[in-house]
Parts: structure tokens; sequence; C-alpha cells
């Protein structure tokens, strides 16, 4: 073996390992990108699978900004009041059987349902048209943004007197 020979094998060793280190690097970015789609798609889920299922229960509801309140369904149990407000970048979570208030700045006695979650256009995350509860929001995980909006009419009925959650 000369040395000639020795300096190409080399080269060639060198371009293989970088090819491959490229390769590594790339497949590497892709799975990252893919666990922030999966990870932004999983919140979202959660938000518009926590809304739907109750507002679709509500017989009333109230949206105060970036705050839903709605009087929800609870089968044998009767009726209890949930509410949902978007604070900074976390969507909370609150459920009782009486009144809930606004959250304060710290969201004390709340639940974080999902972060990395903010209002899809300036102004109110929430929208009310009669009966139907409308949702723009956008969760976000890592570089990753995901849609969460959409539409649910509340659909219970209550009768007798009225229960009020706000």
């Amino acid at each position: 073996m000369s040395l000639v020979e020795l300096i190409i094998y080399g080269a060639i060793t060198a371009l293989l390992l970088s090819v491959l280190a490229t390769l590594f690097a790339s497949s590497l970015s892709a799975e990252a990108q893919t666990r922030d789609r999966d990870t932004a798609t999983g919140r979202a889920q959660v938000v518009m699978s926590s809304l739907q299922s109750s507002i679709r229960n509500a017989s009333d509801m109230r949206v105060d900004g970036n705050v839903v309140r709605a009087v929800v369904a609870t089968g044998t149990s009767g009726w209890s009041c949930e509410a949902w407000a978007l604070q900074g970048d976390r969507l909370l979570y609150r459920t009782s059987s009486s009144a809930i208030g606004l959250p304060d700045a710290s969201g004390t006695g709340w639940s974080t349902l999902a972060s990395g979650v903010s209002a899809t256009k300036a102004g109110s995350s929430f929208s009310m048209s009669g009966r139907t509860l409308g949702v723009s929001l956008t969760v976000k995980a890592g570089a990753t943004t995901v849609p969460a909006a959409g539409e649910v009419l509340a659909q219970a009925k209550q009768s007798g007197t009225a229960k009020k959650c706000w």
C-alpha cells in the first residue's frame, strides 16, 4: 500500500463520514419537528375536546373577553359550573358546584388545561352568537403552531330555577 492509496482511502472515508453526519443531523431535526407538531396537536385536541364536550352539555354560557363560563349538565348529579380562561400562554380550567368568578393574575384555584395557547386574532379568543360558542385559538410547541378553532352549540335545557355560574 502506497502513501497515495492511503490518502485516497482517507479522503473517501472522510467524505462518507460527512455524508452520514449530515443525514444523522437532518433526521434529528425532522424528529424534533415531528415531536413539536405532535405535542401541539395533542394540546389542541385536549382544548377542543374539553370545550366541545362541556359546551354541548351546557344550558347557558357567558363570554367575558378571554373567559367562558357555562352551566353544564352532569348526568345524575344535576348541574355544575365550568369555566375556561386564556391567561398569558395558558388555557386555564375550573369546575365548581357554585358560581365561578374571573381568575386572578396568578390563576389560583384554576388548573392549566394546556400551555402554549394564544388567541388567533387580536381581542377575544371566544365569541358567542346565540347558543353557539366560537373558539379561535392557536397552540404552539417549539416552532410548530396548530389551530384550535371552531364552533360548539349548547344543547342542554334546564327546567325549574336556572342555575347561574357567574
